[in-house]
């Protein structure tokens, strides 16, 4: 666990955009707010109570303070989020690993090779993550050894076929004008279709029917003017 100490000195966190609309999607905007107040309030102060929760979404109805505590982990005391402490910890030993590097200058070898590697990792991650991904094959690895995403779908979207829905979601996708080309954006589409797909409108073609086409347009129509938001 990171204190409070340690995390103050910390000004911020790693926030993945496309993790974040996958994970949030179905929610209001009110229950968004006041999932990230919470994040926040955990970054900054660690695990809470549920009388803590309660004051920082005092002015929250009950339906989406229950409907958003239940995005955390719990051990019927304290309330985390188990990405983001996961998320906090990383950080922290980039940046000692980081210190380190610095103070291999006097001796190169005083780096454990472990924190070189890490250090290594986290240059790159954020590259990784929008590698362009056009092969069938890459996509599905890609996505089916994410075992945090293939356990939020396995749980969201009980008693489907993920690696059939898989199948018909890259043959619909692949062939639009616009492919996706980053790996956020193959979760958002496999999530998306998950959600919306009726196995009985869908043949071997991947065609689905047009009430559902005109709603996966909405959708990305939504999910490209945020995109555009943030980096404007």
């Amino acid at each position: 666990m990171i204190n409070c100490e340690t995390m103050a000195k910390d000004p911020a966190f790693l926030f993945y955009s496309g993790d974040w609309l996958q994970g949030t999607m179905g929610m209001t905007f009110e229950e968004k707010g006041a999932y990230l107040e919470l994040l926040i309030f955990q970054f900054n102060n660690g695990k809470f109570t549920i009388t803590q929760a309660k004051q920082v979404l005092s002015i929250c109805s009950t339906s989406v303070f229950h409907n958003v505590i239940q995005k955390f982990n719990t051990d019927g005391t304290f309330f985390w989020k188990q990405r983001l402490t996961d998320e906090i910890e990383r950080r922290q030993k980039f940046s000692e690993s980081r210190r380190n590097n610095a103070k291999g200058t006097k001796n190169k070898d005083s780096t454990p090779k472990s924190d070189k590697a890490y250090a290594k990792h986290m240059e790159t991650e954020n590259v990784t993550e929008t590698v362009i991904k056009k092969n069938k094959g890459d996509v599905f690895e890609s996505l089916f050894t994410d075992e945090k995403f293939i356990t939020d779908l396995s749980i969201t979207h009980q008693g489907k076929d993920l690696k059939q829905a898989f199948e018909e979601c890259y043959t619909h996708h692949s062939n639009a004008p616009n492919p996706p080309q980053e790996l956020w954006e193959w979760r958002q589409k496999l999530n998306t279709w998950l959600t919306i797909k009726k196995t009985d409108k869908v043949n071997g073609a991947g065609k689905i029917s047009k009430r559902e086409s005109e709603t996966i347009a909405r959708r990305e129509a939504f999910a490209k003017q945020v995109r555009d938001g943030n980096s404007g």
